[in-house]
């Protein structure tokens, strides 16, 4: 496909089939999936005339455009359930190959790491749940959304110095119910 034949009509009838394939080793509901492939075609349509044909095959391009759609809707998922008291679970919308729900560990390392790693992170997810609500709400703004003291301001309507105190008793009981993750590290 040309650069100057280049418009969504084509791209979506070309593309549509193997943005779906892709999809469909991810996601298993349906439903789920043709709206993320709508989303896509979204993005791609919005930024379709900024595309550089020097810098990325159009197909690198958009399968970039799908993986980090990918990325950020599983960020979404896991924050959405952090919310829950869950600081980091499996999504179920995110299969294997074997349809299988999948953990996704960021970094490298061996199966004795990522073994690890999820435990510390159950470890972590029990300590926030053991917050007070009001705690926990502020702790996750800040820890694990990483909003700015006014932004947890703005969201919980409360006084700048009731965050910074709520913040500094969260991490204090934080430090406390993991005191035995920090000797090991």
């Amino acid at each position: 496909m040309t650069m100057e034949k280049l418009n969504f009509d084509a791209v979506y009838n070309e593309y549509r089939p193997l943005v779906m394939a892709r999809l469909r080793t991810k996601i298993r509901s349906n439903e789920e999936r043709e709206d993320v492939c709508q989303d896509i075609f979204i993005k791609v349509l919005n930024f379709l005339e900024v595309y550089n044909c020097d810098k990325a095959k159009l197909n690198t391009w958009i399968f970039t455009i799908v993986n980090n759609h990918l990325t950020d809707t599983y960020r979404k998922n896991a924050l959405a359930k952090s919310e829950e008291g869950a600081i980091v679970t499996t999504t179920a919308d995110f299969v294997d190959s074997n349809g299988e729900e999948f953990f996704q560990f960021f970094g490298s390392g061996t199966a004795s790491d990522a073994i690890e790693n999820a435990e510390l992170q159950k470890r972590i997810a029990i300590a926030f749940r053991g917050l007070k609500p009001k705690y926990r709400k502020v702790a996750i703004l800040f820890f694990l959304r990483e909003k700015k003291y006014e932004e947890i301001v703005e969201i919980c309507n409360v006084p700048m110095g009731t965050v910074k105190g709520m913040l500094s008793r969260a991490k204090e009981m934080l430090q406390m119910a993991l005191q035995t993750e920090y000797a090991t590290l």
